[in-house]
């Protein structure tokens, strides 16, 4: 940005030259006084004059010859060097107005060209920087005793700057087969706050029924857990990120879990079905 600024300064103060350049070329040139004293005329004289000529009545009419006074060898001598000057001046002027213009263009070109360079630069560095949130696995346990399981989520930035002001839920449900194709992912309450620093993780859990993972492991419901993740990077003005996920889990008859991606609920910013939803501070 500085560099840009620089180069809007450049430009303004060419206009100015030009300008200036402009008006000094437009000066008038000035005109050669003519020497000598200028004839007195003598009212008296001419009275007398009157009286006693007749030329100029219709008796004598008078010719008129008119004749420029020649201009002196020196005064002509300076008139061609005042034109020669100022044409020498003119075409010095045109030269210098075309290389300003040339100029002018070829900064603004280069302004132009560092601006997106350097909004190209900080656009890789936010990409390559910026907090990334992903699932890094999912982990089970289950207490028959006590009536319920619970997933561990493992939430991962595997980006190099920390995440900040991140919102997380999570739910669980059974169907008989498929997720219906107008199922719309409720979310629960509350929801989990938190954040990840660079390279860490984070542990979210969610509690369910024992019923849930028996009723998988003997096949009369299919079990699936989904959620999402929304959040800020570290870099000013960039907009809030969002990742969701939706796994089946599937159990077999000697109780081995396979975490399974299904559905189109999966993906991260565009690819999210929904928009991130705005931070609001826990109550």
């Amino acid at each position: 940005m500085l560099i840009l600024r620089r180069s809007i300064w450049i430009i303004i103060l060419t206009c100015l030259c030009v300008i200036v350049a402009n008006a000094q070329s437009n000066r008038p040139i000035p005109s050669p006084r003519i020497k000598g004293n200028p004839p007195q005329i003598h009212p008296s004289d001419n009275q007398q004059k009157a009286e006693s000529d007749k030329r100029g009545t219709e008796q004598s009419p008078l010719v008129v010859k008119t004749i420029n006074p020649p201009n002196s060898e020196t005064e002509a001598k300076q008139e061609r060097e005042q034109r020669n000057e100022q044409s020498s001046q003119n075409r010095w002027l045109v030269k210098f107005t075309g290389g300003l213009f040339i100029a002018t263009i070829l900064l603004f070109g280069v302004a132009i060209w560092q601006g997106w360079h350097l909004k190209r630069s900080v656009d890789s560095l936010q990409t390559t920087q910026r907090a990334y949130v992903s699932i890094k696995e999912l982990i089970h346990t289950v207490k028959p005793a006590e009536g319920f399981g619970e997933i561990i989520i493992v939430l991962e930035n595997t980006g190099e700057t920390p995440v900040r002001k991140m919102i997380c839920n999570f739910n669980h449900r059974c169907f008989p087969e498929d997720i219906p194709s107008g199922f719309d992912y409720p979310d629960t309450d509350p929801p989990v706050y938190g954040t990840i620093r660079r390279k860490t993780t984070l542990d979210a859990r969610v509690r369910m029924p024992f019923t849930a993972f028996e009723d998988a492991r003997t096949k009369k419901q299919r079990f699936y857990i989904y959620g999402w993740i929304d959040y800020y990077d570290v870099f000013p003005n960039t907009p809030r990120h969002r990742a969701e996920f939706c796994y089946e889990v599937m159990i077999s008859k000697d109780r081995k879990f396979i975490y399974k991606i299904y559905g189109t609920y999966n993906g991260y910013d565009d690819e999210c079905s929904r928009k991130p939803s705005p931070y609001v501070p826990p109550t």
